[in-house]
């Protein structure tokens, strides 16, 4: 059996104090002992003088693949610079980034340039899909966000086989919106991890209480499992928010994270059905992976 700890995370671009808020952010992970970090909103400025995935990789000794998104100006230390909003997963050492991969999602005038990251990961032998999204943020977007999540689920990178998909973010929706939707996918079955992992009913993800959206958990980690030709036996535990608490005022985001526990046993056949699959990736092996210094 493997056991893997997964938590995604909106880290808020350049807002608030920065500075101090990475900081926080970087002592509070540390403490997570992760396997898996999605991030969204990750900053990076365009000069690749200042960038949030970089310095997170090397405080916490991980691994990691960077999807720009979103250019534009933003106020960073008092002056507007060019950057991005970008996708980030980071993975601890000993947990290979096979391949990476990027795709643009359906978007309208008022919000455009929003990606999905799909990254295929191998641990202990187990073929890994992770899916790491960014959803619109428009107020009354339901259609939009399904749109998008339309797109992400007829990519073909999802027909071929793993011992788990994971499909997380953050959603700007609440979980049952997006569970109903995915019900309807004939391949995989949806599991909403954070509730099946024991996590509290009825907690928000999102910090600050000038915020004017709904406070409501919109940060999600969703288990996909083929229905017809499952690999592997999932199991899920310890699901819990996580950097939801200040430090001498300072909150890391204005999002807190979510994590869980994935357990991975298995199925007697698996590794030989998953290394078949894995060859498919070999010309395109560690596309666009960076590692720490």
């Amino acid at each position: 059996m493997t056991t893997l700890r997964i938590a995604t995370l909106n880290t808020w671009k350049c807002d608030g104090s920065y500075e101090k808020r990475l900081a926080v952010m970087v002592g509070q992970l540390q403490k997570e002992q992760l396997d898996i970090l999605c991030c969204q909103e990750v900053f990076r400025s365009m000069d690749g003088r200042f960038d949030t995935v970089s310095t997170l990789a090397a405080e916490l000794g991980m691994n990691y693949s960077f999807a720009s998104a979103r250019p534009k100006k933003r106020v960073f230390l008092g002056k507007k610079i060019d950057s991005y909003s970008g996708m980030a997963v980071l993975t601890r050492s000993g947990i290979p980034i096979l391949y990476s991969h990027t795709m643009p999602l359906p978007e309208v005038e008022k919000d455009k340039d929003r990606t999905a990251q799909f990254i295929v990961l191998r641990s202990n032998g187990n073929g890994i899909l992770v899916v790491n999204l960014h959803l619109s943020h428009l107020k009354g977007a339901e259609n939009l966000r399904r749109e998008q999540l339309r797109t992400v689920l007829s990519h073909p990178i999802l027909e071929k086989n793993y011992a788990a998909v994971i499909l997380c973010g953050d959603f700007n929706e609440g979980a049952d919106p997006s569970v109903s939707y995915l019900k309807n996918d004939l391949k995989y079955n949806i599991r909403d991890g954070y509730l099946a992992g024991g996590g509290k009913k009825n907690v928000s993800s999102v910090h600050l209480k000038k915020n004017k959206r709904k406070q409501e958990r919109i940060d999600h980690i969703f288990i996909l499992e083929d229905r017809s030709n499952p690999l592997a036996k999932l199991s899920l535990c310890n699901s819990r928010v996580i950097l939801d608490r200040p430090e001498c005022g300072i909150y890391p985001s204005d999002h807190c994270g979510i994590t869980l526990d994935l357990k991975i046993s298995r199925i007697k056949g698996g590794e030989h059905a998953q290394l078949s699959h894995f060859l498919s990736f070999a010309p395109n092996l560690y596309n666009r992976v960076q590692y720490p210094v």
